[in-house]
């Protein structure tokens, strides 16, 4: 029997048929899908609900299971017979080929189809995908009006309420799709030829194996089977540099020709990377760490990034501050201010950071454009604390700036605020068994705040947060001391 085909599974053979092949036979070698890409996908899931509403009064057909698919297509028609106008989920097969529509709404006497993306404009992967749906949904038997698709508006900005049809942007792409259904029919063809095989197709790791997706089977295709010198292990190569020198058969960087264009710093870390020895330049670390006056504290500022803003004044995916970790560097303990969850916290935020950073020449941080950006948003839409929130950004000195401009390369450094602190030979145990690992996790914990009511799954919560932030502020406090070492030489 030949096997079923998604919507996913197409765009998948689209992006690499090998993938495709390992998918529906050895769909156990998949990679670990990491905490950062399940959040993608329980994003999507939630934008598409909310979307709903610009419909209200439809049927939901969609299933929990795979194995479900088939009792959501019969509701499907059964929905349609029964003269239901708006259909969540509609599923068609044709060819076994399976779709499902986000919503289906009753144009006369055809259907329209609304697809609904979390982004915030339309790619060439939307377009293919809703080109599929145009196409089985047609063939299934079905008369299409058209297709649109609805994504998030990067112009909107919220008030008190939630307005859907501002929110939403919907943008009719019926032309844009039918012009690609060649693309669609020989996509198909292709997508069967592979899965009649009897063996996994000869396909090389290449950019596609990061575009438009990272593909789950990386790992399964060696790249966790790199050798320790090879070009993609050179952080500082650019993305194109290093498929150019894998296309020339220059795997081991150090065998990337003298000739080859780098830039000074790339040539640092290269030069570093080879000979194993330490890039240190004395003077300029001094020059930047002169910068900072006493009294001085240690700063992190922590966001959250929320696809449909939770906050007054925020616009989709906004960055909004939502806590921040002050440290006096000639003290232990730590100043950890968490949000209240709710829809107009950042004043009082903005008036405790003010009152908090008030006694402090200077404020060291890593990565300054991340701490500032956190904030500006705020004073624009409080300009009475202009003045004093500048102040703090002029106070800030960006430890990454050394890393960053090569004025110190390690050859085992990744410029990592957690991992940096052992290139100087100064290692913590703090937190290293906290659950949330990353910037990007902080932020999706604290927005869980928004969505579970649970008091205590509320306070475990924020002692995560406040866990997982004093270990970015102790990170920081090393990271300078491993400098002043430097700097006392």
């Amino acid at each position: 029997m030949t096997p079923l085909l998604s919507k996913s599974t197409f765009i998948r053979s689209l992006q690499c048929q090998k993938s495709l092949y390992l998918y529906k036979n050895f769909y156990h070698l998949r990679d670990e899908i990491s905490q950062e890409r399940q959040y993608v996908f329980e994003r999507g899931h939630d934008v598409g609900r909310l979307a709903q509403q610009l419909f209200p009064g439809g049927v939901d057909v969609g299933w929990q299971s795979p194995k479900e698919y088939e009792q959501s297509v019969s509701r499907t028609n059964q929905c349609i017979s029964e003269g239901i106008n708006v259909i969540y989920e509609a599923s068609f097969v044709w060819n076994n080929v399976l779709v499902a529509a986000d919503i289906l709404v009753k144009e006369g006497s055809g259907w329209h189809i609304y697809e609904v993306k979390s982004s915030l404009g339309i790619s060439e992967t939307y377009l293919r995908d809703a080109a599929l749906q145009l196409y089985i949904a047609t063939k299934s038997g079905l008369e299409i009006n058209g297709i649109s698709i609805i994504h998030l508006n990067k112009s909107y900005i919220r008030k008190e309420e939630l307005e859907l049809d501002q929110l939403f942007q919907i943008e009719d792409v019926t032309n844009r799709v039918e012009a690609r259904m060649n693309e669609i029919v020989f996509g198909l063809i292709d997508a069967r030829t592979t899965l009649s095989q009897k063996f996994i197709p000869d396909i090389k790791i290449g950019p596609h194996c990061e575009s438009p997706y990272t593909c789950d089977f990386k790992g399964y295709c060696g790249w966790n089977r790199m050798p320790v010198n090879s070009i993609f292990q050179l952080d500082d190569l650019e993305e194109e540099q290093k498929w150019d020198l894998f296309q020339n058969n220059v795997l081991d960087f150090r065998d990337i020709p003298e000739e080859y264009q780098l830039n000074p710093l790339q040539k640092i870390a290269l030069k570093s990377r080879i000979s194993g020895e330490v890039f240190i330049e004395v003077e300029a670390i001094k020059s930047h760490l002169a910068k900072i006056v006493a009294p001085a504290a240690f700063l992190d500022i922590q966001v959250f990034r929320p696809a449909v803003p939770l906050t007054s004044g925020a616009h989709p995916y906004a960055q909004i501050p939502f806590g921040y970790c002050i440290k006096n560097m000639d003290d232990q303990e730590s100043r950890i201010y968490i949000a209240e969850a709710g829809f107009d916290f950042e004043e009082k935020l903005l008036e405790q950071f003010i009152s908090d950073s008030n006694d402090y020449q200077t404020l060291i941080c890593f990565d300054k454009q991340r701490q500032s950006n956190a904030l500006k948003r705020i004073t624009e839409r409080f300009p009475q604390y202009k003045d004093e929130t500048e102040k703090r950004f002029e106070s800030i000195i960006d430890l990454s700036e050394i890393f960053k401009n090569r004025h110190f390369y390690h050859p085992k450094m990744k410029e990592n605020l957690r991992v940096l602190p052992a290139v100087f030979g100064l290692e913590t145990e703090l937190n290293k068994d906290d659950k949330i690992k990353s910037d990007s996790l902080a932020g999706t914990a604290f927005e869980y705040l928004y969505k579970d009511g649970d008091l205590m799954h509320a306070i475990e919560i924020k002692e995560m947060l406040k866990s997982y932030m004093k270990g970015n502020i102790e990170a920081i406090s090393l990271i300078y001391k491993g400098l002043l070492m430097i700097n006392d030489q």
